[in-house]
């Protein structure tokens, strides 16, 4: 949201096809995916499947869905195909990670469009994700992909508070957090006695890199960096093509009709604006 692109999301589930092209192993929900309500979440999994033929593995861990509104059906039949899943197990680099995802307490406070679609609480959640990772797929590492946040706390004894650091610190078995919604780029791990917190911030600002080695299931020796994303990298060619298909649809489906482009400047002022991050 907050871009004429979402205009087209159900339509094309444009970001989605995006997010296939770029490689990922496993993408999650945020609380913004449900501003269309659930059955638009779905029509835009839908849309995207039908132009792509198949998504990274969608993963929701603490899904609730209703047995008495009919409004979440539409997603509820994309969980029972599989398309979105509680977690997914991943073979890389010769071990074996569970992967899980969920919104946090925070997120899902700011979810209203996600009714009658709940959220099934997030300490609980994990901690039966983690057993049934370790325990039946028999996993060497678990990674969760928490859309649920931190705050800087200069009184907590991480330094951080928030949703993550209470997930990271409750529930034993997780190893890797790779958090969202506070929109917080760190430039370090949060490191919990070897288990680790990351978070690229927001808007594709960053890509964060993390590398690491895993003796007898714990992490031990790991490097990490935050890249920064922006106008001196050139374009992938596909994807630049893809971008440009998605406005000439904004303009198409919206735009045109009002006498107006996608690229258009509606105003100018006197001075350069910019915008920089800590």
């Amino acid at each position: 949201m907050g871009t004429l692109f979402h205009t087209i999301v159900r339509e094309t589930g444009s970001e989605l096809q995006l997010m296939q092209q770029l490689g990922y192993d496993a993408i999650t929900f945020g609380n913004h995916d449900f501003d269309y309500y659930p059955d638009g979440l779905a029509q835009s999994i839908r849309s995207a499947i039908k132009q792509v033929g198949k998504l990274p593995p969608i993963i929701a861990s603490n899904l609730e869905f209703s047995q008495s509104d009919s409004m979440d059906d539409d997603l509820q039949a994309l969980w029972n195909e599989g398309v979105i899943k509680p977690y997914v197990v991943l073979r890389k680099a010769g071990l074996k990670i569970g992967v899980f995802g969920m919104l946090g307490y925070k997120a899902s406070d700011v979810a209203a469009n996600a009714k009658p679609l709940t959220f099934r609480d997030p300490i609980i959640t994990a901690k039966k994700m983690v057993k049934l990772l370790k325990q039946q797929e028999k996993v060497d590492l678990v990674i969760l992909m928490s859309h649920g946040g931190i705050l800087a706390d200069d009184s907590s004894p991480l330094g951080w508070r928030g949703d993550d650091i209470d997930l990271i610190t409750q529930v034993k078995g997780i190893d890797i957090i790779v958090g969202g919604h506070s929109h917080t780029p760190l430039y370090q791990p949060i490191n919990q006695q070897g288990r680790l917190v990351l978070q690229a911030g927001s808007e594709m600002r960053f890509i964060g890199e993390l590398g690491f080695d895993v003796r007898q299931g714990q992490i031990t020796d790991y490097h990490y960096q935050l890249h920064p994303i922006n106008d001196s990298l050139a374009g992938d060619p596909k994807v630049i093509q893809m971008v440009e298909h998605f406005k000439q649809q904004v303009g198409d489906l919206y735009l045109h009709a009002k006498g107006y482009d996608f690229d258009q400047p509606l105003a100018q002022i006197a001075q350069d604006l910019s915008r920089t991050y800590d």
